[in-house]
């Protein structure tokens, strides 16, 4: 997704995290310094039910402001990332985005054998 939004030149300031691997702080870690984004964790969100109210919040122009909206999340937990580890992190990244470019076609199969 990053690379994604990257190519449409829209700038990403920073990573809301909630759930699954986001409960690790290494697992934050790595992904601050290997995209070089604050990541901000918030442990107990409500996940994403309440993102999706949020969203659907802004989109019918409700009354709320932002700032009352975002009355609605608890503080966060920030991993803000290390620019000295990035040469460390880059060409295994480049490996990972060549792969995934292989691999992208072999997903569907895999959710068809999956037992």
């Amino acid at each position: 997704m990053i690379e994604i939004i990257s190519e449409i030149n829209v700038p990403i300031r920073e990573i809301i995290a909630i759930d699954g691997g986001a409960r690790s702080a290494v697992w934050r870690k790595i992904f601050a310094d290997i995209l070089q984004i604050p990541i901000r964790w918030r442990p107990t969100s409500g996940g994403t039910s309440l993102g999706s109210a949020y969203l659907a919040a802004q989109a019918c122009k409700s009354r709320l402001s932002t700032n009352d909206l975002s009355g609605w999340f608890e503080p966060t937990v920030d991993t803000n990332p290390d620019p000295d580890v990035w040469d460390r992190y880059r060409p295994q990244y480049d490996v990972f985005c060549g792969l995934y470019a292989r691999l992208h076609d072999c997903f569907p199969r895999l959710r068809t054998t999956a037992p």
